[in-house]
Order: C-alpha cells, then sequence, then structure tokens
C-alpha cells in the first residue's frame, strides 16, 4: 500500500435495542447506497442486528454515524470491532 493510499479497514457492528422488525436492515442498505463501503447486514437470534462494514476507515466512521442519527430512538447499544480489511465483499447487502 502506498502512504498516500487511504487506510481500508473492516468494522463488525452489533446493534441492540428496537432493531428487528422494523426495517432497519432495508434502511442499512439504503443508507450503505451513500457511502463508499461493502459488507453485510443481518438479523442475528438474540434480537441484535450485525453489520459487517469495509472500506476507508473514515467511510466506515460516517456510514455507521448515519445509521445511528437516522434510527434515533431505535438503537440501545451499539458494540464495535475494528480489524484489517478482508477484501471479501463487493457490494453491501441483506442476509437472512
Amino acid at each position: 500500500m502506498k502512504n498516500d493510499e487511504p487506510k481500508r479497514s473492516r468494522a463488525t457492528v452489533f446493534f441492540s435495542g428496537r432493531v428487528q422488525g422494523v426495517g432497519f436492515r432495508f434502511h442499512t442498505n439504503e443508507i450503505a447506497k451513500k457511502w463508499k463501503v461493502a459488507g453485510t447486514v443481518e438479523n442475528l437470534e438474540d434480537g441484535r442486528v450485525k453489520i459487517v462494514a469495509e472500506g476507508e476507515t473514515e467511510e466506515i466512521d460516517r456510514f455507521i454515524q448515519a445509521i445511528a442519527v437516522s434510527t434515533c430512538g431505535k438503537i440501545k447499544e451499539i458494540q464495535r470491532f475494528d480489524s484489517a480489511a478482508s477484501s471479501e465483499f463487493v457490494n453491501f447487502s441483506v442476509r437472512r
């Protein structure tokens, strides 16, 4: 990687609260279209929603912030774990 290239990373984010059965995944997928991120959003059996997003670190930060702001009142807790990008995703999609 050249020094002038933006750093790519991966964020695995868990949202809890009123996040299932309210269009959260669809809404997240629509927001993803506005940012240069790739990954997935899916419901988990424990009632949380999991997002895996890869892209430039600043783009991911803005994407996650846009989700939090636009769904204000539904999210009770956000847990985020950052790691190196795997480049396994081509676009952003909804799972189950």
